[in-house]
């Protein structure tokens, strides 16, 4: 079956990194650019599916790239990870010097 990690998701301007709540790293386990996210919308999570510490938790998921992943988190999280990735402005992302 699946094994969850809990982590915590960071918002950036350009992109979002996911930090392991679990090891002694100060440096982002994932980072995925805003506009190469893809989100599903939010499903219920299957009954086989314990996480103790989000007992109201739904599952999306996500492609980036050619890799498909799944995140578990409560309705307003997802709400704001939606929000995020449909903020960016239309066109190239303006890089910085």
């Amino acid at each position: 079956g699946k094994r969850w990690r809990m982590g915590l998701l960071r918002f950036g301007a350009e992109s979002i990194t996911w930090h392991s709540l679990l090891g002694i790293s100060w440096r982002p386990t994932h980072t995925w650019n805003r506009d190469e996210l893809i989100l599903s919308s939010l499903k219920p999570r299957e009954a086989s599916d314990v996480l103790p510490s989000l007992p109201n938790a739904s599952i999306v998921s996500c492609e980036y790239h050619d890799a498909t992943f799944d995140l578990a988190m409560e309705p307003a999280a997802y709400t704001a990870l939606r929000s995020w990735t449909e903020a960016m402005p239309p066109g190239p992302v303006p890089r910085r010097s």
